[in-house]
């Protein structure tokens, strides 16, 4: 049986299932990590933490076997592969902070800017030791 070309098909509850289980699993992280700063007095963002979190599970998942772990981490993927293509749209809120806050970055410029500086050299170095970990052959050993 055709469907005509005015009418739209329904998405099969396997996909709605799958955005919803892992749209709870990221919610869930995101709580863990607030719940955890509003706990022990991190001076952290929660949803820093809770992203830290759901990163190092679904590190931890992509090793596991079991089947549940597996179906855990596809669907936390589902929903995180399309969120991936729009990252520019989570930096809106620091740029409205830093834009209404204009009069204190000008006033700390310096340590910002030199802060940044490092932090690019320290990613530059670490990226750098890491690709060449990676990029050894496979003959080689560790020095």
């Amino acid at each position: 049986m055709s469907s005509s070309p005015g009418r739209r098909r329904s998405l099969p509850w396997r996909v709605i299932g799958s955005w919803a289980l892992g749209l709870a699993a990221l919610a869930a992280c995101l709580l863990l990590g607030e719940l955890l700063v509003a706990v022990t007095g991190l001076r952290l963002p929660g949803t820093v933490l809770g992203l830290v979190l759901a990163v190092a599970g679904l590190a931890l998942a992509h090793r596991r076997r079991h089947p549940a772990v597996r179906v855990l981490r596809e669907s936390a993927l589902t929903v995180a592969r399309p969120a991936n293509r729009h990252l520019q749209l989570f930096f809106l809120p620091a740029a409205v902070g830093i834009t209404s806050s204009v009069a204190r970055v000008a006033e700390q410029l310096v340590p910002l800017m030199l802060a940044l500086v490092a932090t690019f050299l320290l990613v530059l170095v670490v990226i750098g030791h890491l690709a060449q970990r990676l990029l050894r052959r496979p003959g080689q050993g560790a020095r």
